[in-house]
């Protein structure tokens, strides 16, 4: 089991930084600092079902099929996989290992069950985040699929009840979003049976900030329908400040570098609505996070730069100053978007997102 993370010269440097830019030159103050409190878990969402034909013919893909893919996640060392990752864990059939008709995404079908997730999670000495499908399954066949995942030997025991069910899915995908007692009615179900066959599994609920208006909002009905729920999960994604389509160094790196006291694009999720409201023997997972480039249409600009790895670097270090946190989670080991993921389908190289990750493992 892994413990502890590595404090790489960039993060020393680099972390709680103020930057400036003078004749070109890129230049940095920092201070030091210690923060006391249990390491986190880190790792990544792994949306590694991307076959070779997406978008075109001829790139590498990244799937768990493929030996490349699983010696690079090996050589990330993560301690936590998330699997089988975020939105797709909503409509995935454990059995075929694929997405269920109807969610099928362009290109060729691949069978991606946790068998042949098994390789990469064994090869990294990692543990495995298991998103329970709510969405589109039931709770006795999501079991079958854990039961399935414990029998050739993965032991799950981190389990994650559902994916963004407090965000509007919209035309696409119409059931995501569910009311706050719908959501923890059905989740409560699901936690129970994963209890009752993993009693010393912990197990996480998707989080929310409180709603407003009358009544109670997300979390606190969460914890009435599942009190001892063990923790609760949310999603990091900032821009670069840059809705006008123009890339500024200062401006972009101002968002994750800021003071996370007075930086509202982060510590608003621990406002008295949000997570800092949550009794002290509940955890917080962030199970997704990266930067969000405003052209996401566009060939980005940020994304695999230098300044993406210090965008991830500082997010990190935010995270770890905030002592409920006890996993982080990248999005994404592999990504159909080429701004969210660590290891390209293109090319297969490891790129800035992961190496600012690997910082931290």
């Amino acid at each position: 089991m892994k413990t502890g993370f590595k404090l790489s010269f960039l993060a020393t440097v680099f972390i709680g930084g103020f930057f400036f830019q003078a004749s070109g030159q890129l230049s940095c103050q920092a201070s030091p600092g210690t923060i006391n409190r249990p390491t986190p878990k880190f790792g990544f969402n792994t949306n590694g079902h991307i076959p070779p034909d997406i978008p075109f013919v001829g790139w590498s893909g990244a799937n768990w099929t493929q030996q490349w893919f699983v010696d690079s996640t090996i050589y990330l060392n993560p301690e936590i996989l998330r699997f089988p990752g975020g939105t797709n864990a909503s409509h995935w059939d454990w059995k075929t290992g694929w997405f269920i008709p109807g969610y099928q995404p362009p290109g060729t079908p691949l069978m991606i069950r946790s068998d042949e997730f098994k390789p990469g999670l064994l090869g990294c000495n990692g543990e495995g985040l298991f998103v329970m499908n709510l969405e589109t399954s039931n709770v006795q066949y999501e079991m079958d699929g854990v039961r399935h995942a414990d029998s050739i030997g993965l032991n799950p025991q981190l389990f994650e009840l559902g994916n963004e069910h407090n965000l509007n899915g919209g035309a696409t995908y119409p059931l995501q979003l569910m009311t706050p007692t719908n959501y923890s009615q059905l989740a409560q179900a699901y936690f129970e049976s994963v209890k009752a066959e993993f009693p010393a599994s912990k197990i996480c609920a998707v989080g929310g900030n409180t709603l407003s208006g009358p009544g109670m909002g997300w979390n606190d009905t969460v914890l009435v329908y599942i009190p001892a729920i063990n923790a609760f999960a949310f999603h990091v994604y900032l821009t670069a400040n840059n809705a006008d389509s123009v890339f500024h160094l200062n401006r972009a790196l101002a968002i994750p570098f800021g003071n996370p006291a007075s930086n509202t694009s982060l510590s608003y999720r621990y406002n008295t609505a949000g997570f800092a409201s949550l009794p002290v023997d509940k955890e917080v997972w962030v199970t997704e996070f990266n930067l969000e480039e405003t052209q996401l249409v566009a060939v980005p600009i940020i994304a695999e730069s230098w300044t993406h790895l210090l965008y991830v670097t500082a997010m990190n270090n935010f995270f770890l100053s905030q002592s409920n946190i006890a996993m982080v989670l990248n999005h994404s080991l592999a990504s159909s978007a080429s701004h969210y993921a660590s290891i390209s389908r293109q090319d297969k190289h490891i790129t800035a997102n992961a190496i600012a990750d690997e910082t931290f493992v």
